[in-house]
């Protein structure tokens, strides 16, 4: 299940379209622009010679039980972050330094067969 953390932005602080969603054990993310500070941080599309701008595939990454998970937004695309749950010596990997914003955050614990059975933390931004 999806759990939306709404805020509300603009372009001039803060604005995204980045969307999850879930399909079986799949965590599917999109999104074709990331602004903060009146400039376009993050995009995710491509222009042609006529300045029409055609959206790239998002990721889909494949989720496995027993871990928990952040997935950011960095500079050169999706990073997804994972521990081990029930494991002390189990740590995130240390977040990119080219990182913007982290899209969100769950656990899936073992025996869990859908990611519709897990609270996936996303926050979206809508401009206010």
């Amino acid at each position: 299940m999806i759990k939306v953390h709404e805020v509300i932005g603009s372009l001039d602080t803060t604005l995204h379209d980045f969307k999850v969603t879930t399909e079986g054990m799949k965590l599917k993310v999109k999104g074709t622009h990331y602004t903060a500070g009146g400039q376009e941080l993050f995009s995710n599309y491509v222009e042609d010679i006529e300045g029409v701008k055609t959206p790239l595939e998002g990721v889909e990454i494949e989720i496995t039980a027993g871990y928990e998970y952040q997935v950011w937004l960095c500079t050169d695309g999706i990073t997804i972050l994972s521990k081990e749950i029930g494991n002390t010596e189990s740590q995130f990997d240390k977040v990119p330094e080219n990182m913007i914003d982290r899209l969100a955050w769950f656990k899936v614990p073992e025996g869990i067969a859908t990611l519709d059975d897990v609270e996936i933390n996303v926050i979206e931004i809508r401009e206010g």
